[in-house]
């Protein structure tokens, strides 16, 4: 499974949540029917603690094997084990698309207001604000060969 290359891994919070792993789920099935090679990260699915460092190290192979890292930024802050596969994506110099639908903004000092860390906004290839962008921009990115 490792060493076979993979066009996709989706990384909604490791399937933390049911809304995540719904999510995920959802964004396979559509990907797959355009014929392309989808992997799901669910670290946390089941939860006991020696499961989820075998799944997090496999989380981490998918990454490893994929052409493009998707994961989802809806909150105010993102899971850190989410940004750190992100950075781990980045440094292997992967496509990086945030979906995120939330309307969310942080507010700093002297009325300063953004939607994410900019580390975060700064790190990916695009942010999807809905579903039908997100697969648009996955199929964009295979169809271009990144």
């Amino acid at each position: 499974m490792y060493n076979e290359r993979t066009d996709v891994t989706i990384e909604f919070g490791g399937g933390r949540y049911e809304y995540q792993r719904e999510y995920a789920t959802q964004i396979e099935q559509i990907l797959k029917s355009n014929g392309l090679r989808v992997l799901v990260t669910d670290r946390f699915y089941p939860t006991n603690t020696e499961e989820i460092l075998r799944r997090g190290i496999q989380d981490t192979r998918k990454v490893y094997q994929s052409d493009i890292f998707v994961f989802i930024g809806d909150e105010l802050e993102l899971n850190s084990g989410t940004a750190a596969l992100l950075g781990f994506a980045r440094s292997l110099r992967k496509k990086c698309i945030m979906y995120e639908s939330s309307s969310v903004e942080i507010h700093g000092e002297n009325g300063h207001k953004m939607r994410k860390n900019l580390m975060i906004d700064f790190s990916v290839d695009k942010v999807a604000s809905n579903l039908n962008l997100l697969i648009d921009y996955i199929m964009e990115r295979k169809q271009d060969g990144k």
